[in-house]
């Protein structure tokens, strides 16, 4: 085993697709892999652990003492990788936006409120401005590209 190098997060859930899928040749087929390709990283993963992950049959694949600790890693690793995806991701998206909602009267007084009160359990960060004006006022500055916003922006 190469101490320096580690596993490509990919080969893990690869391996995992092919535990999950029964065989290699399903495995590569819901992953849009090429059978070939999906042996390789079998291979690779055997090659750098030196020790068997699987046993291939002609009905499919079943794991070995060493494929099952593999794939608990596997699935723990992958599963805190996307922990840390989402994670960051609510970071990146929790950046404060304003936002403006232009709407007619008709349709302040029948679901304005509502709807706002979803946007912000959504996104509670945001800045929210109302403003009511006419619908031709609105189909106006749509049509010219102007802002519907007081502000101008």
């Amino acid at each position: 085993m190469n101490t320096f190098s580690l596993p490509k997060t990919q080969h893990l859930v690869v391996f995992q697709e092919v535990i999950r899928s029964g065989s290699i040749g399903a495995g590569a087929k819901a992953l849009g892999l090429t059978q070939p390709a999906v042996s390789k990283i079998i291979g690779d993963m055997e090659s750098y652990f030196g020790s068997e992950l699987i046993v291939r049959r002609n009905t499919g694949v079943s794991l070995t003492e060493a494929g099952q600790v593999f794939l608990n890693w596997s699935e723990a690793i992958t599963r805190e990788m996307k922990n840390m995806v989402n994670e960051m991701n609510a970071l990146t998206n929790s950046a404060v936006v304003d936002v403006s909602f232009g709407f007619p009267s008709l349709v302040g007084f029948t679901f304005m409120s509502e709807m706002v009160h979803q946007f912000k359990m959504t996104f509670p960060k945001a800045r929210v401005s109302m403003y009511e004006a006419q619908l031709s006022a609105f189909c106006r500055q749509s049509a010219t590209g102007a802002s519907t916003s007081p502000s101008g922006r």
